[in-house]
């Protein structure tokens, strides 16, 4: 009987079921070369989302952009693909928390994620003012493209700091809130100190 009980409290335990990760399964070493490239993979994601935010850019300055326009007709086509942004998120949610990729990926992980979502509000803003001004929306074009070349030109600067910083093998954790957002995240706590 009290076997019987003993194995009823083991069920009932808020631990049960969960996955053992041993110390040997954790990578939390040092960043390899490898790990450090690895790390600006996962930005691709919002600058396929934030890709749209820069076609006044695009427009208004075609030769200051030229550069840029192989790597937005990349995300432009990943953008056509139905799902695959919301695949990469869901890819990069699940990658972000496997303890047996090295910190730095999932640093960044998380960090594309967090950028990710960032990007909505501006996105819903735009979409409410629009909806709600109608056919007067076109009075605040000058006003809706200085805000949208804003958002793609924080979002530029944010990935590159996080690539440029990760290639050093120091996790790009000085962002204005997405890196305490980091920081705060349970697996991230090393990581947020360094």
């Amino acid at each position: 009987m009290e076997e019987r009980q003993r194995q009823m409290d083991d069920k009932m335990r808020p631990d049960a079921g969960a996955v053992e990760v041993s110390p040997g399964d954790v990578n939390d070493g040092p960043a390899t070369t490898a790990d450090k490239a690895l790390s600006a993979l996962p930005y691709v994601l919002p600058l396929a989302d934030g890709v749209v935010f820069a076609a006044h850019l695009f427009g208004a300055f075609p030769e200051q952009t030229a550069w840029a326009q192989p790597l937005a007709a990349v995300l432009l086509a990943l953008r056509s693909v139905p799902f695959a942004t919301l695949v990469g998120f869901f890819s990069l949610s699940v990658g972000s928390s496997n303890p047996q990729i090295n910190k730095l990926v999932r640093f960044n992980m998380q960090q594309a994620i967090n950028l990710d979502i960032a990007l909505i509000l501006p996105g819903v803003v735009g979409a409410i003012t629009g909806a709600v001004l109608g056919s007067d929306a076109s009075k605040l074009a000058p006003l809706a493209n200085a805000g949208s070349d804003v958002v793609f030109v924080a979002l530029l600067a944010a990935v590159a700091y996080s690539v440029g910083t990760s290639a050093t093998g120091s996790f790009p954790n000085k962002l204005p809130l997405l890196g305490r957002l980091n920081r705060e995240n349970p697996d991230n706590q090393e990581g947020g100190e360094q």
